[in-house]
C-alpha cells in the first residue's frame, strides 16, 4: 500500500505541472501579469495555444508570476518554425524581420520547451523616444523626448533635447520597450570629444554612458543603428540651393547687403534660417 501511494504521489505532481496556466506577457499589453487575453488553453498534457488578433515583438511566457517564465536563449522567432525557449533569466522573444504579426496563432510546447508561431508579417511604422535623459525613464508621451521624422527613410531627429546634471545614461526604444537600444558594446558612450557611438537591441540594462549638459540635437540613424549630437546653438541647419541667391538680414531684419561674420537670417525662396557667417 505504501509503494502504491507513492506512485499516486508522483503522477499527481507530473499532472499538476503540466496544467500549470501559462500567460503571454510583453510589450503588446504593457507587461501585464496574468492578463485574462493572453492565456493560454491547454490542448493536451503539456501543449497550449493562444490567438490573438496582432502581436508586437518582444514578449516572454510565464506562468502569471515571474516565478516560472519562458523566454529566448538565443535567435529570433521564424514564422512556422520551432522556437528553442529557456528558463527563468533569459531574454525576450523577438520576431526575425518583422515587427508585428497578424492572425497570430501560437503553441507552446511545455514538455520539449518550443514555442511555433503562425501567421501573417506586419510591417509597423516605429516611433521612437530618447529614454533616461534626466533620469526619467517613464517618456511615453511626453513630446519632449520623442524623435521626429525626417525626409531621409530611417533618420529621426531631436532638436534642442535638454540634457540636465545628473544624467547618466539613456537608450533609444519604441513605446512599452518593445524595441530598445543601447550599449551592446562596453566602449560604447556620448562624452565631450565623443559624440557618437554604434548602438546594439538589448533586453535589460545597456544604458548608453553620457557626459553631456545643455542642449543639444540628437540624430537616430535607425538604418546604420548610430546615434549622433550635436550641440544647439540656435542655428538652424537647411540646405539652400547654391545656384540660387540667398538674401541675408540682421536679427533686426534688416537686409544685409555683404554679411561679415556673425548671426544672420537667411531668407532663399520660401527657406528661412538662422545661421552662423564665417
Amino acid at each position: 500500500m505504501k509503494k502504491f501511494y507513492l506512485l499516486l504521489t508522483a503522477l499527481f505532481v507530473a499532472v499538476a505541472a503540466n496544467a500549470a496556466d501559462w500567460y503571454l506577457i510583453g510589450a503588446f499589453n504593457g507587461w501585464a501579469l496574468a492578463d485574462p487575453a493572453a492565456k493560454f488553453t491547454e490542448k493536451s498534457a503539456g501543449v497550449y495555444e493562444l490567438e490573438m488578433a496582432e502581436l508586437s515583438t518582444n514578449f516572454k511566457i510565464n506562468s502569471g508570476t515571474w516565478a516560472d517564465e519562458f523566454g529566448a536563449a538565443s535567435g529570433k522567432v521564424e514564422l512556422g518554425v520551432p522556437f528553442a525557449l529557456a528558463g527563468s533569466g533569459s531574454g525576450n522573444i523577438n520576431f526575425l524581420d518583422m515587427d508585428a504579426i497578424t492572425n497570430a496563432k501560437l503553441v507552446l510546447n511545455t514538455n520539449d520547451k518550443t514555442l511555433l508561431v503562425t501567421g501573417q508579417k506586419k510591417v509597423v511604422e516605429k516611433v521612437w523616444y530618447i529614454c533616461g535623459i534626466g533620469g526619467n525613464y517613464e517618456v511615453w508621451g511626453d513630446k519632449t523626448y520623442e524623435f521626429s521624422k525626417t525626409e531621409t527613410e530611417g533618420i529621426y531627429k531631436i532638436i534642442a533635447l535638454d540634457i540636465t546634471t545628473g544624467t547618466t545614461g539613456f537608450k533609444i526604444s519604441t513605446a512599452n520597450w518593445a524595441e530598445q537600444y543601447g550599449a551592446a558594446d562596453p566602449s560604447a558612450s556620448i562624452q565631450y570629444g565623443q559624440f557618437s557611438a554604434v548602438l546594439g537591441e538589448v533586453s535589460f540594462g545597456g544604458d548608453v554612458p553620457i557626459g553631456l549638459t545643455g542642449k543639444w540635437d540628437v540624430t537616430w540613424d535607425y538604418n546604420n543603428l548610430t546615434v549622433s549630437f550635436k550641440q544647439n546653438t540656435g542655428v538652424e541647419e537647411i540646405e539652400f540651393d547654391a545656384n540660387e541667391a540667398i538674401e541675408y538680414f540682421n536679427l533686426q531684419g534688416v537686409r544685409v547687403e555683404n554679411p561679415a561674420n556673425g548671426l544672420y537670417i537667411a531668407k532663399q525662396g520660401d527657406k528661412i534660417a538662422k545661421v552662423l557667417v564665417k
